[in-house]
């Protein structure tokens, strides 16, 4: 977060801003810190100076804090060291003076800010909200300092007194404090030995300004200080110049301490304005020129003050820097006679390195150190009986950083700079964008605040263009590009260690008596030391500095403490003989997987075996220190054993903590929920563990090789002490190893999250709600990024996400059992002392590979990192017992998401085994991800029943696994997952409940066999399935799938035995259900036909296609429809005509309305009534149709189809459903006379209108004149084109006469012998249009009936011919042309009786006698008069003769 930067104003012309000043820091804790519920609990102010810089930093490690950097730039006026902070109950003040003025800055109280602001957001920044997404933080005092008026003169005054140019006293430090009534009271020390105080009054006085000089010790000295102004002293720097100030507030007065350069304690009292008190730290027999000649020393003196625990004695401390000597003497200040003393406590002697800063706390004196190699130390010594002790020391970060092997060759070397440099937090953004710009010269300032990703990206530009610029246009080798990138990543590297070590300069200690919280500030950061655990202080003394230890603390037994002594200088010994090749070699036996026995082995024999001891000043042979060890250390096994145990006890649970761990019911105590959850705490803890981890597996690493190098050295008079350290505790310090190398590997990891919650991702939310791992899906579904998700310059390790998350939860509820199970009162706890050592060791617990617990491998699958879960399970499947089926399990799991599917199958069959077979403690995450409860036990009486239990356990267990494959796998995969849960179910008589898995499993498999296209396999599949209605679904999918790949012969083809009718069914419900009017549809009638068929079953084959024919003749329309229905037809036939006549039959229904019921008046609101009586009134009726009604149907039909097909547009009503005679009709007006006449001849209907039809296109041709629709004529010649009519469309005749010939030759073809019904229609046709009958015709016709046919020729007013047709039909009976006429015999006498039509002659005299008037009708009258009598005589004649 960027810092506000605000300038102040100080004095106008100073003099001093050349003035240097050394670097100071500071830090302030509030009143409250160990109140665990207030705003203040955890938090605290530090602060750093630079010239006339400084840096205000408020942090909280529960909590973040917004807007919490303020830098203050004191223009020219560099800043004293004494910069104080006091707290009321609402305000805080900073009090700070410069080498030209004192300032004091009023800020709100945190109690006063508000509590927690809450902002939804997408990437949670504490732990106990981060699966929430829920962000928490709180507002800085700092938050608005740009706002404020901090140069209000009220609040600052200007030393009128320093800086001229006439050699006036300089500034050199200073002590604040604030009254009770609000003033700010400043005491500033000079060159010149005396005191300045000033004194701001309260904001509400406008901040009236006293100042004033202390007095000096003697009457002279006053004297000359009240007589000679400060500007005529001498400008040389006295003896009795303060160094270094505190203050002290008792009985209502002030006391200003002073630690001189001449080595005297002063004292001045601020009430009574004069030194009261002036002690010499050494005999004055010692020349001060010692102490002049350390003055390059940092800090050659310092003096501090200590509170007893009750607040009621004071202390002070004092460090001086003598020559070689480096010592503190312990004061305390006493009132003897009246006279205040100071009595002497103790001296102690210090380390001989440059002392930083230190304080007293708790009777311990902390110090932090730097020595020639500016390496940080930070040591402690106990006040009481210290005498016995010696300064021991705490680890700090800079003391465990890994350094990076550039010979590996097991890792990329970009990837192991990049892991180093970027991801595991060892250095800060700004250094690594300093380095960056060194390297590429490029502007810094454009990389800072830039994200990890993008400097990630310009550091590999820059090593890429680095390359580039060397090589230029020249080919390299792949050997000679890997050294110039690695030299390139090595340069930058050290870069950022050279920029890190200059801002990591420690300037400052300090502590918290109240929580126990220290820390170390530095040029740019801020270190926070965390307590050890007594092993781990042990470990880091003995291994990393020559400090004593006790042992005590560790071993009960004193007895033992020599042996354990013993071997702890061994395992020094061991360490400090190797080197860092060994260290890599013995690393890369782990990374493969291969045993640290062997691995030790190994080391011992290419390397310690030969070495030589380092302590020994002839150079020995490593091998005999350890000859008489045994002699030595007679209890050695029991030390190991010791140490052993208590490496053990950190990384393996209690039965308790089993149960916590397990069933998650442990509530976390109030005063835990945002305990270190703050960036700040997320990191620090993600750290100490890291620190602690790593330690431990050194540890374990130099124990190892211990005791195999012992057993190599074999001592035959120790051979059972090693053959017992060679079988018990050599194996399980491998195990121990193994543990804390991988929980190395996990604090040392990254883990990148770019991935979660993106698209790709959707998938798993799904597989987290079916392993019911709720607790992470909401992260998934909100989506995270790692530079949002924690403090970018922190570490982005396993550990540390882990911490933010689950596991941070889980730790503070192992946390909160602890301390209920031991009654202790968390608000009497320190914090950082008590709290945070046992949170630290919940975390190792949780990270441990050898605990029944599994909270670690679900958070890597909760956060999608399926590799990192596969190499974090690998590396535990050489060696580790624990959770072995629930680790088989998540590797199958992840190779299942990770497309790697054909390695999954069978280590789920593996797994299997841990839900089965385990214990009931033992494999708790594969049991609760199938809700498994069951327990295998052995009982006769139960037996059946735990059968049934198990197989149920089994089904569960590979029900899950399809469900996982549905997500993520193949149909190959599923079928052999359904397979090896079939080989499971072996027991056909166990349960009732087996059919039901056995068909549930059969239709997983067979919807895989299908999805494969795999048709035969699902088939059988599914006809073994032993559900009914499972096979019943099977089938249906199995028709889908077919009929959707187009694949219908192979759906045919098959037998469905016992779901025969529910193919069928299946298949006619599609069929019925499929719209019609799709052209792209599939018919499932004749899918339907051609099964019929290949079983035989012709009838119903015939029965599905004459529905079919039904609908579209209902449904559909046009000459396509028309023709299907036609096809349709045709097959119906052929399928009736195959089967035995009697049972060529199909049934029609239909619906019908009952005429009878009463018509039912549609209600208004109530359609479902009107439905209901609709229904009521409709009746099926059931038809049977044989072939014969087919086929009157099929030529109906296909009547329709030829008109549509001569002129679709003429005839488009043919597309609807017509009647017999409107067909007919139509096929008429279309000239198909053969077609009319063959439809009117199957459906039994008369053919009078076919000839009435002919005969009109006859007649319009006549009157037409033979010479128009020529071509017309001709297509009615070919569209009835008969065999006995093929000449006429080539014949020489007119149209006309074709046209007549056609008629004749139907008449001939139709006219039913004897009749002349269709003569008659043709004739009245046309006479009643005028024309006389052709000569054929008439003759045909007169031959026939020519009484009818006179008849028609009278109706119609054809008199001439009908005359001319009466005489000759007269003479006819009178035997003159007799044949020509239908009488058998003229009229003669013995023949038989004849029928003459006496009354057609006279109807036709009748009509002649009244056109009388005309001539010829006249003529024609009497003609036709004497004609019958001639006839009537005749018949007289004959008549008689028959008579006699």
């Amino acid at each position: 977060m960027t810092a506000n930067y605000i300038q102040i104003k100080c004095a106008a012309n100073s003099t001093l801003q050349d003035f240097k000043l050394c670097d100071s820091a500071g830090a302030y804790t509030y009143h409250d810190s160990n109140a665990w519920t207030t705003n203040t609990c955890n938090r605290f102010i530090y602060w750093k100076t630079s010239n006339d810089i400084l840096e205000l930093t408020e942090l909280s490690m529960d909590v973040n804090l917004t807007g919490n950097q303020l830098k203050l730039h004191f223009q020219k006026s560099p800043v004293l060291e004494g910069v104080s902070i006091h707290e009321t109950i609402d305000k805080v003040y900073v009090l700070v003076a410069t080498v030209s003025s004192v300032h004091r800055f009023i800020f709100n109280h945190p109690r006063k800010l508000g509590s927690i602001a809450p902002t939804t957001g997408s990437s949670p920044q504490s732990l106990i909200t981060s699966m929430t997404g829920i962000e928490l933080s709180r507002v800085s005092i700092f938050y608005n300092a740009y706002t404020m008026n901090l140069d209000d003169p009220s609040n600052c005054s200007v030393l009128s007194t320093y800086g001229s140019s006439m050699g006036l006293p300089i500034p050199t430090t200073s002590c604040s404090w604030l009254t009770p009534q609000k003033e700010a009271v400043f005491v500033i020390a000079n060159n010149m030995g005396s005191l300045l105080v000033v004194r701001l009054g309260a904001p509400e006085d406008a901040g009236k300004v006293i100042s004033y000089e202390l007095k000096q010790t003697t009457i002279i000295g006053r004297l000359w200080s009240g007589i000679v102004p400060s500007i005529m002293k001498s400008t040389q720097e006295g003896e009795e110049a303060a160094i270094s100030l505190v203050w002290h507030s008792i009985h209502n007065d002030n006391l200003i301490f002073a630690l001189c350069r001449d080595l005297k304690i002063k004292m001045w009292s601020y009430k009574r304005q004069e030194c009261l008190l002036s002690h010499p730290l050494v005999p004055q027999s010692q020349t001060l020129h010692k102490l002049y000649s350390n003055m390059s020393v940092r800090r050659p003196i310092i003096l501090k003050k200590w509170i007893s625990r009750d607040n009621s004695t004071l202390y002070l401390a004092a460090f001086i820097a003598i020559g070689e000597q480096r010592q503190f003497a312990l004061f305390e200040p006493i009132l003897e006679d009246n006279q205040y003393c100071l009595r002497s406590l103790a001296v102690i002697n210090a380390p001989e390195v440059d002392l930083i800063d230190f304080c007293i706390i708790n009777n311990q004196i902390w110090s932090l150190w730097i020595n020639a190699n500016n390496v940080s130390k930070l040591l402690y010594c106990p006040i009481d009986n210290y005498s016995s002790w010696d300064w021991r020391s705490l680890a700090l970060h800079s003391q465990f950083t890994h350094k990076i092997n550039i010979n590996s060759i097991l890792v990329d070397p970009r990837e192991l700079y990049i892991q180093d440099i970027f991801m595991s937090g060892n250095f800060s953004m700004q250094t690594i964008a300093k380095s960056i710009s060194i390297m590429s010269r490029i502007s810094e300032s454009s990389l800072i605040g830039c994200k990890t990703e993008l400097l990630i990206e310009e550091a590999t530009k820059v090593v890429e263009n680095k390359i580039r610029n060397v090589v230029g246009a020249a080919e390299l080798s792949a050997e000679e590009y890997t050294a110039l990138e690695l030299e390139s990543w090595r340069n930058l590297h050290s870069f950022c260690i050279q920029y890190d070590n200059n801002e990591n300069k420690p300037l400052g200690l300090f502590f918290d008596p109240k929580t126990g919280f220290k820390g170390i500030i530095k040029k740019s950061n801020i270190e926070f030391p965390v307590k050890s655990d007594p092993l781990d202080e042990i470990i880091v003394n003995s291994i990393v500095d020559d400090y004593k230890y006790d042992l005590s603390v560790v071993c009960e037994d004193p007895s033992l403490e020599s042996s354990l002594g013993h071997l702890l200088k061994s395992i020094a010994l061991i360490n400090e003989t190797l080197v860092e090749d060994n260290l890599v070699c013995f690393e890369a036996y782990l990374l493969r997987g291969e045993s640290p026995i062997i691995a030790a082995e190994v080391l011992i024999d290419n390397s310690l075996i030969l070495a030589t001891d380092p302590k020994s000043a002839n150079g020995e042979p490593l091998k005999h220190a350890f000859n008489n060890i045994i002699t030595k250390a007679p209890q050695l096994l029991d030390a190991i054993n010791l140490i052993i145990r208590a490496l053990e006890s950190y990384i393996k649970d209690t039965n308790e903590e089993q149960t916590i761990l397990s069933n998650g019911l442990q509530i976390i105590s109030p005063v835990f929920v945002n305990c270190f959850s703050s960036n700040r705490g997320l990191n620090l803890l993600s750290e100490s563990v890291k620190r602690m981890v790593r330690l431990r597996f050194n540890f374990c690493r130099d124990l190892l090789l211990f005791q195999s190098f012992i057993i190599k050295l074999r001592n035959k008079e120790s051979l059972e002490v090693i053959e017992k350290i060679n079988t018990t505790t050599i194996p399980i310090t491998a195990e121990l190893l193994n543990a804390y190398y991988l929980m190395t590997w996990i604090c040392e990891t990254p883990m990148n999250l770019t991935n979660v919650g993106s698209i790709v991702n959707e998938d798993s939310v799904a597989l987290l709600s079916l392993l019911e791992l709720n607790e992470y899906i909401n992260i998934n579904r909100s989506g995270l990024s790692s530079t949002s998700f924690l403090f970018d310059c922190g570490p982005k390790t396993i550990v540390n996400y882990f911490i933010q998350n689950n596991g941070g939860i889980i730790a503070k509820k192992l946390l909160t059992n602890k301390l209920e199970n031991e009654n202790e009162t968390v608000a009497n706890l320190e914090l950082w002392s008590t709290i945070l050592p046992q949170y630290i060791q919940s975390i190792a617990l949780l990270i441990s590979p050898i605990t029944s617990h599994f909270h670690l491998p679900e958070f890597l699958l909760g956060f999608g990192q399926y590799n990192l879960l596969i190499e974090y399970i690998n590396k535990l499947d050489v060696w580790c017992e624990w959770n072995s089926y629930s680790r088989l399990f998540l590797k199958a799991l992840s190779y299942l998401i990770t497309g790697e599917s054909y390695k999954s199958v069978s280590l789920f069959n593996r797994a299997l085994f841990g839900v089965i077979a385990s214990e009931k403690d033992e494999e708790l995450f594969i049991k609760r991800i199938i809700g498994h409860n069951f327990q295998l036990e052995i009982d006769e009486e139960v037996e059946n029943n735990l059968e049934n239990s198990k197989l149920n356990v089994i089904y569960k267990y590979y029900n899950k696994l399809l469900q996982l494959f549905a997500i993520y796998g193949n149909p190959s995969d599923v079928i052999q997952v359904v397979d090896s849960a079939l080989s499971a179910l072996t027991n056909p008589n166990t349960g009732d409940n087996y059919n039901e898995h056995i068909s549930s499993l059969l239709s997983t498999k067979f919807m895989a066999h299908l999805e494969l296209g795999n048709t035969t396999e699902a088939y059988e599949t599914m006809i073994s399935n032993p559900d009914l209605s499972q096979k019943k679904i099977c089938l249906r999918q199995f028709i889908v799938h077919h009929c959707d790949s187009g694949q219908l012969s192979s759906l045919t083809a098959f037998t469905y035995i016992d779901i025969e009718e529910e193919f069928v069914n299946i298949i006619e419900s599609r069929a019925r259900s499929t719209d019609l009017h799709l052209s792209n549809h599939i018919n499932y009638y004749h899918l339907l036909y051609s099964y019929f068929v290949r079983d035989s079953n012709y009838r119903r084959a015939a029965s599905i296609m004459y529905e079919y024919c039904r609908r579209l003749s209902q449904e559909t329309n046009g000459i396509e429809s028309i023709e299907k229905q036609v096809n349709s037809y045709v097959i119906v036939l052929n399928c009736l005509k195959i089967i035995n006549p009697k049972y060529s039959w199909i049934v029609k229904h239909s619906y019908k309305m009952n005429n009878s019921s009463p018509m039912t008046k549609r209600k208004h609101g109530s359609p479902e009534q009107s439905l209901d009586e609709m229904d009521n009134n409709r009746k099926l009726e059931v038809e049977i149709l044989d072939s014969v009604n087919i086929k009157c149907e099929y030529e109906l039909i296909k009547s329709r189809l030829r008109l549509l097909q001569k002129d679709e547009k003429t005839y488009a009503i043919a597309n609807t459903s017509l009647t017999a005679s409107q067909t007919v009709r139509l096929l008429i007006e279309g000239s198909l006379y053969d077609i009319a006449f063959n439809l009117c001849q199957l459906l039994k209907l008369n053919y009078e209108p076919i000839f009435e039809g002919i005969v009109s296109k006859y007649i319009y041709l006549v009157q037409s004149g033979n010479t128009i629709e020529v071509v017309d004529v001709y297509d009615c010649f070919v569209d009835n084109d008969t065999p006995s009519l093929g000449f006429i469309a080539c014949a020489l005749m007119t149209p006309v006469d074709k046209m007549w010939h056609l008629i004749t030759t139907y008449l001939n073809r139709y006219e039913t012998p004897g009749q002349t019904t269709y003569k008659k229609c043709v004739a009245q046709k046309l006479l009643a249009n005028g024309l006389m009958i052709p000569t054929c015709l008439k003759l045909n016709y007169q031959k026939q009936n020519c009484p009818e046919f006179l008849r028609l020729l009278i109706t119609h007013n054809f008199i001439e011919e009908a005359f001319n047709l009466s005489i000759e039909y007269i003479r006819a009976f009178m035997g003159k042309g007799t044949d020509y006429f239908d009488i058998r015999s003229a009229v003669l006498p013995n023949t038989r009786p004849l029928y003459i039509p006496y009354h057609i002659f006279n109807v036709l005299l009748r009509i002649l006698n009244e056109e009388k008037s005309v001539d010829k009708y006249k003529k024609m009258y009497n003609t036709l008069t004497i004609e019958m009598k001639k006839l009537r005589d005749l018949t007289i004649h004959a008549s008689n003769s028959l008579s006699i």
